[in-house]
């Protein structure tokens, strides 16, 4: 026997994986902010360790982690945000959350981009 019923749609987990992933990218920067205040600005420092090779190296840890893992994960969650957003998908305010988190993430990378931009023609000035 076939049921001619219509099914009720199944409720799109975009929302809440555009929150979810917007919310991670938020995360991993807050946890590297997190660790440079604790080791520069706590004092923890001894007099072995160079300060500018610790900047170096949390610098390099910046570019070539945190920057590409949380640029990809506020850019995912950007995505599927906008994407639940056009399809009026229910929690929309969970889609409306994660696109707000994502770019708030992306702003300031936008900005440095920017800046650096700006630097090398020659137009900003240097700090």
């Amino acid at each position: 026997m076939i049921n001619d019923e219509p099914q009720a749609p199944r409720p799109s987990r975009l929302p809440a994986a555009s929150l979810a992933l917007s919310g991670a990218a938020w995360a991993a920067w807050l946890l590297w902010a997190l660790a440079f205040v604790l080791l520069v600005a706590g004092g923890t420092l001894d007099a072995s360790l160079d300060v500018d090779t610790l900047g170096e190296g949390l610098g390099s840890a910046a570019v070539f982690a945190v920057c590409p893992v949380t640029s990809l994960l506020a850019i995912l969650g950007f995505i599927l945000g906008i994407r639940a957003l056009v399809q009026q998908a229910p929690r929309r305010g969970l889609a409306i959350a994660g696109v707000l988190l994502a770019l708030g993430c992306l702003i300031p990378y936008v900005l440095l981009a920017a800046y650096l931009l700006l630097l090398d023609q020659g137009l900003a000035p240097a700090f």
